[in-house]
């Protein structure tokens, strides 16, 4: 029953996903006219055309979109189409368009490093990546090169940046708090859960990543470690000289 109702919910992202990008082109034709409309409407149409197919098209070369025990897809899903929405409609409910240029050009630059961030992960997870953590494989590796060898979590990061990001590149700010006071949380709560499944999977090679490695933002002061080469199931590490 729980897993029936995942995965009716898991559907219900997916068409809210769709949906995001044929809205812009409706608001477009049935409201009045305000600065930056057309611009930001297009711009909002590309990003959730880039999302949608990042999250659930691409994965038909790697993994089927199937809820497993991983309730956390769901919530973050939801909390993240939420705080989306919320950006298209607080943009055109005041209808002031871009009052604060420097925030939304910081906003975008956020954006577009989250974006960045990514796929830079996407491209050491490879077949790996799943929108459940908790999808077994018949064969996983602990990955640790990459944005992995900074951050334990780049693709919770870079989710993060884009709820930051996307808010203020349209100057709403109620999108933002919301993605602050829910998604964030909800975000953090989800790589935990991923980490108590991946501790299981790997052990003690997980705890060792774990001791070396920051959660999310790498910090001036933490150890470097140099990848050495995969070995069986994990990644054999070894230190360099600390930072500074």
């Amino acid at each position: 029953m729980i897993k029936r109702l995942l995965g009716m919910l898991l559907a219900v992202i997916f068409m809210s996903a769709l949906c995001a990008i044929v809205l812009p082109p409706l608001l477009l034709v049935t409201t009045s006219s305000f600065p930056q409309r057309v611009l930001f409407s297009i711009l909002f149409m590309l990003i959730s055309c880039e999302k949608t197919w990042a999250m659930f098209f691409r994965m038909r070369k790697t993994s089927s979109v199937r809820v497993e025990q991983d309730w956390t897809s769901v919530t973050v899903g939801l909390s993240y189409v939420l705080v989306t929405y919320l950006v298209l409609i607080c943009f055109y409910a005041k209808q002031e368009g871009i009052r604060q240029p420097v925030v939304s050009v910081a906003g975008l630059a956020i954006y577009a490093v989250a974006v960045w961030l990514r796929y830079w992960a996407f491209s050491h997870l490879g077949r790996q990546w799943a929108v459940q953590v908790d999808k077994s494989t018949s064969e996983r590796l602990l990955i640790a090169t990459g944005p992995y060898r900074w951050m334990r979590h780049p693709l919770y990061t870079g989710a993060i940046l884009e709820t930051v990001g996307l808010p203020l590149a349209f100057n709403t700010y109620v999108p933002l708090a919301v993605a602050l006071a829910v998604f964030v949380p909800l975000e953090v709560h989800r790589a935990y859960f991923e980490e108590n499944y991946l501790r299981t999977l790997f052990g003690a090679d997980y705890r060792a990543y774990k001791s070396r490695v920051w959660a999310f933002f790498p910090l001036p002061f933490t150890s470097k470690w140099s990848i050495k080469g995969r070995i069986g199931g994990a990644t054999a590490v070894s230190r360099t000289e600390d930072s500074p």
